[in-house]
């Protein structure tokens, strides 16, 4: 009998986060092979990673993030001095712009994404 294999610790992250990527990489157009060329990296470390079964380390990441042109939507300006601050909608977020959360995936970039997974 063979022993159980034991998942990783963060094995959800690690997919989720090549499932993101793998989306990304669709809605840009680009296929494995594509990209791999563009990140300078071997296609088992792209397939790898889009099945969950490697880390996506934050130097390939950011590489990726500017491949596949994924970013944040910018944060809105503050107001000139003297000039307040526009009132908050009702159920918009109020905290300062470095401390909301965003709430869906395609307003995090794929290096948000891996940061959070990463081992520690």
């Amino acid at each position: 009998m063979h022993p159980k294999k034991r998942q990783r610790k963060n094995a959800s992250a690690m997919k989720l986060v090549g499932k993101l990527a793998g989306l990304f990489r669709n809605a840009a157009g680009l296929t494995q092979v594509q990209l791999t060329e563009r990140a300078s990296v071997q296609a088992e470390t792209i397939a790898s990673i889009e099945q969950g079964r490697r880390f996506l380390l934050p130097d390939l990441a950011r590489s990726v993030d500017e491949i596949l042109d994924t970013k944040a939507p910018p944060s809105p300006s503050p107001p000139p001095p003297g000039r307040p601050s526009p009132p908050t909608p009702p159920g918009a977020d109020s905290r300062p712009p470095g401390q909301r959360v965003r709430s869906s995936p395609n307003q995090r970039t794929i290096a948000d994404v891996a940061a959070t997974s990463a081992p520690r």
